[in-house]
């Protein structure tokens, strides 16, 4: 309504010698309808009203995203205020899946590596990669929160659904060992290897997955290892000499 006035107000101003009041009018036309555009108004929604000379009594605003309508508060003839939700739009096209990893996996996980994730009510296994590993430990559990993101067209899957997820590494070849069985010392790993009937310490290259070791060179498939590699050591003696 205050644009049509203006619009009327700088037609009648067209004909008169007032330049300085056209052009104030002009600026308080601009000013009305950047207000409009704030309001959500299209510009051809804008350019509609004031091809008439009366205001609509209805406009029709448009969402400023695609999505479906979750919470409704406002309903025919309802007033309202400044500043007040009248409807929440949820867009649920791509989604967050939010992976808790804790602090002993942390260094096996990275942006960029493919996760595999199971839903409840959901037949095929979801696709996705790590976009960002949040720089925040819980306190509660000592876990970080890895964020893949999903792509959702369908709109099957619903927010704050509950997944299991399988983040794949980097392939490492080697053999599995577990913890016990590998010693560090200044940088070097050592496995206890039986040779003729006694274990013998030797350097192997290790890489560290989880609570497990992958050896991958110094063994072979077969040799036999011991599984407490602390307990080999029988002196400090031993420790001065290969490792």
């Amino acid at each position: 309504n205050e644009a049509i006035s203006i619009k009327k107000y700088i037609t009648s101003l067209k004909n008169s010698n007032d330049q300085a009041s056209l052009e104030d009018a002009k600026k308080m036309l601009d000013a009305s309808i950047q207000r409009l555009s704030y309001l959500g108004l299209t510009a051809g929604q804008i350019d509609s009203e004031l091809s008439h000379s009366e205001a609509s009594r209805t406009i029709k605003f448009k969402s400023p995203c695609s999505g479906t309508v979750s919470e409704k508060e406002i309903f025919k003839g309802s007033a309202f205020n400044t500043g007040q939700k009248l409807y929440s739009i949820v867009d649920n096209s791509s989604l967050w899946l939010e992976i808790k990893i804790y602090e002993n996996d942390l260094q096996n996980v990275h942006v960029g590596q493919s996760v595999e994730a199971s839903v409840a009510g959901v037949d095929k296994k979801i696709k996705a990669k790590i976009i960002k590993i949040l720089p925040e430990i819980s306190p509660k559990d000592r876990s970080i929160t890895a964020r893949a993101l999903i792509q959702n067209p369908s709109g099957r899957l619903a927010a704050n659904s509950f997944a299991k997820a399988v983040i794949f590494s980097n392939k490492v070849t080697g053999i599995l060992l577990p913890k016990s069985a590998v010693l560090e010392r200044s940088g070097k790993f050592f496995v206890f290897i039986n040779q003729n009937g006694k274990f013998e310490p030797l350097e192997v290259n290790a890489k560290k997955i989880g609570s497990n070791y992958i050896i991958t060179d110094g063994i072979s498939e077969g040799d036999k290892v011991a599984k407490g590699a602390l307990f080999m050591l029988d002196s400090d003696a031993k420790l001065q000499g290969q490792y």
